[in-house]
């Protein structure tokens, strides 16, 4: 929450400047301020990592950023700046302490502002007194080109980047292997793993129903004209804001799962995941497009007012965003491509026998699949809760279960017990299974 959004909830509640002769606006900006400034080496002391090593990424990258701030001193020639000396030994650290930099300016910047509007029209009362001595930063590394020569690195960030949406559809086909029903599978690992996370966060399973259906995930069929149009994959799992969706949803390659922002949340002190991910790439609004050139999205992230929808294609030079009233979770209806039409059709036919989309065989988070008739469609393999799962633990992704046992399902879904699932999704099969298979792959 912005100081300016502080001071207004605090208006709402009791007189803006004081309350019984506390100046509330005064005590928050100093503590974002004093908050800012604690980024002296001696908060992280080098000494204690040679005796307790970080084992969490982010919080590794936050105690080198400290460790590169050499002096924090007044500005020369400035009395209302501050002067920090800082010589950062990597290009991440050196672009962790640009990004504090930025944000310490912008929140000089709205502190002002925002004392401004409290304190400012009573000047002549003395409350110009109330006002802050800090109002710029200056850094060693301001001037990026006489930074450079003092470091064995160059100052910048540098990645790969999609240059256009030609660059994407180029990408997409070969990606998956031409294969329509990958998308399908890319759209349930998301709500499955959205699911997860939500019931980590909330401590048990969401209440509120899909359609008047109770489970976790639906996947469903949209038919006219004995075709199927569109298919809709909607979760009741965590869902997603406007940041989420701006820096990671709609960016290929980029995982939310993979942010700073997701790992403090999910990842134990070590930087193990605490739940079982099966997303983990970032190509799953890619993937709609396999089977479609247009998406809808209908999605409200755990604990946001308000939900965000949106229509979507590749060649789009704008994507508008608009808030909407909705559950919480994520809702993503996919309109088929002309050419696709039947071949998903057969897809979701119970007469027929290609289910190759049905890649998920758990039953906690519950899937539910309709066919082209609004029926249900059992799942072609399922384990039972007393399947006896070995448990992997994989580092930086999290627990892994596999289970290979001799099914006792009729004969046609025995092939599909001689795969591999990992966290309930479909990996390969397992044509030359032995019993060391699963913990070999």
């Amino acid at each position: 929450m912005s100081l300016r959004q502080a001071c207004d909830c605090f208006a709402a509640y009791f007189h803006e400047r004081d309350y019984q002769g506390v100046h509330s606006p005064i005590i928050m900006a100093a503590l974002r301020i004093a908050d800012y400034l604690q980024v002296q080496p001696e908060r992280a002391p080098h000494s204690a990592l040679q005796i307790h090593r970080l084992r969490s990424p982010f919080s590794a990258g936050e105690w080198r950023v400290h460790q590169s701030v050499r002096n924090i001193t007044p500005a020369d020639n400035d009395p209302e700046a501050i002067y920090v000396d800082a010589k950062p030994s990597s290009v991440e650290t050196f672009l962790k302490f640009q990004s504090w930099a930025r944000s310490f300016q912008l929140e000089l910047d709205a502190t002002w502002a925002s004392l401004g509007e409290v304190y400012g029209r009573f000047s002549q009362q003395g409350f110009d007194k109330f006002g802050l001595r800090l109002r710029r930063l200056r850094t060693s590394v301001d001037n990026v080109e006489q930074f450079s020569r003092t470091v064995d690195y160059v100052p910048a960030q540098i990645a790969f980047e999609a240059s256009n949406a030609d660059l994407l559809s180029l990408l997409i086909g070969p990606l998956y292997g031409e294969k329509p029903e990958i998308g399908l599978r890319e759209l349930i690992q998301n709500s499955v793993d959205a699911v997860r996370e939500r019931t980590h966060i909330e401590g048990e399973s969401p209440s509120e129903k899909l359609n008047g259906h109770d489970t976790d995930v639906l996947v469903c069929p949209l038919v006219d004209q004995e075709k199927v149009q569109a298919i809709v994959v909607e979760d009741r799992g965590i869902g997603m804001d406007v940041e989420i969706l701006q820096n990671y949803f709609l960016k290929a390659g980029a995982s939310f799962r993979n942010s700073p922002q997701w790992k403090k949340t999910f990842t134990s002190e070590e930087g193990y995941s605490e739940i079982a991910r099966t997303g983990r790439f970032g190509v799953g609004a890619l993937a709609g497009f396999l089977l479609g050139d247009t998406i809808q999205v209908e999605t409200r992230r755990l604990g946001e007012a308000l939900g965000v929808t949106f229509d979507a294609e590749l060649d789009h030079e704008s994507i508008e965003l608009k808030h909407c009233n909705r559950n919480i979770g994520t809702k993503i209806t996919i309109k088929i491509s002309e050419d696709k039409q039947s071949e998903i059709t057969r897809l979701f036919d119970l007469a027929s026998e290609s289910r190759r989309w049905d890649w998920y065989c758990l039953q906690t988070p519950k899937l539910l699949r309709l066919d082209v008739s609004g029926d249900e469609i059992l799942p072609e393999f399922q384990f039972t809760e007393e399947e006896e799962w070995v448990y992997v633990e994989i580092p930086s992704i999290g627990p892994a279960v596999w289970a290979n046992k001799s099914t006792k399902q009729p004969d046609q879904f025995s092939q599909k017990a001689r795969c591999l699932y990992v966290n309930g999704i479909y990996v390969q099969d397992l044509y030359r299974y032995t019993e060391h298979s699963p913990s070999h792959s």
